[in-house]
């Protein structure tokens, strides 16, 4: 099939793409525990030269209770700046974009992987979990505002502890980050500066006047 569009360039924010196909986040499970290895850099490194326009990375982990998988690439604090680094140099040499997919797995996560409690906007347990070589699912966490404001500024790339400023002072030249599926934040809206906390049919305020830009009232 002839499909002459797909080979015409498109702007994508700052960036200027040569064509419209984008390798999308795939897992591939080749890190070596959340640190880069040369399989992972050998395989970005072919797929920019396969010839697409943008390749976002698969997800990576911004937190330790938020690690999805034993082989997720980590892009929290332990995050392998160095090896991070080579796979944009293998994309780059290609004059591909890469972007990085940035998650956190929220109440899906296990704690006999992370060693931490899994976190969810309710004590709920997560539908799509089942039982699995790390166990039978756990009950979550409940969110409180620290835990909010901690994970949106792991999430944020403009805050200092976030994984996009970590990378920027390594000297890592990537582009801008996008964040992963909502595991962790989906059952949240913003609404008058306020996070509103999704209750079944009736959203309510997360804390009522604790936010200057908080009018208190409910969304829609």
């Amino acid at each position: 099939m002839n499909h002459p569009l797909l080979h015409q360039p498109i702007s994508l924010g700052s960036l200027t793409l040569k064509n419209r196909l984008v390798l999308p986040p795939m897992a591939t499970e080749k890190s070596d525990k959340g640190q880069v290895t040369q399989a992972l850099v050998d395989y970005y490194g072919d797929m920019a030269q396969s010839g697409p326009a943008l390749i976002i990375q698969e997800h990576c982990f911004v937190a330790p209770e938020g690690r999805a998988s034993v082989h997720q690439i980590a892009f929290d604090e332990r995050a392998d700046l160095d090896g991070l680094k080579r796979i944009t140099a293998a994309v780059h040499q290609h004059h591909v974009p890469i972007l990085a997919q940035l998650s956190h797995a929220g109440s899906a996560a296990h704690k006999a992987l992370t060693g931490q409690e899994p976190l969810g906007p309710s004590a709920v347990l997560n539908p799509a979990r089942t039982a699995s070589a790390y166990g039978q699912p756990e009950l979550p966490r409940p969110m409180g505002e620290k835990d909010l404001v901690r994970g949106a500024g792991r999430l944020c790339r403009g805050r200092p502890q976030g994984p996009g400023s970590r990378l920027r002072r390594s000297g890592d030249p990537r582009c801008p980050r996008v964040p992963a599926e909502p595991v962790l934040f989906s059952p949240y809206q913003q609404t008058d500066g306020c996070l509103y906390r999704q209750h079944p049919g009736r959203p309510y305020p997360l804390s009522p006047g604790s936010d200057p830009g908080c009018t208190g009232r409910r969304p829609g």
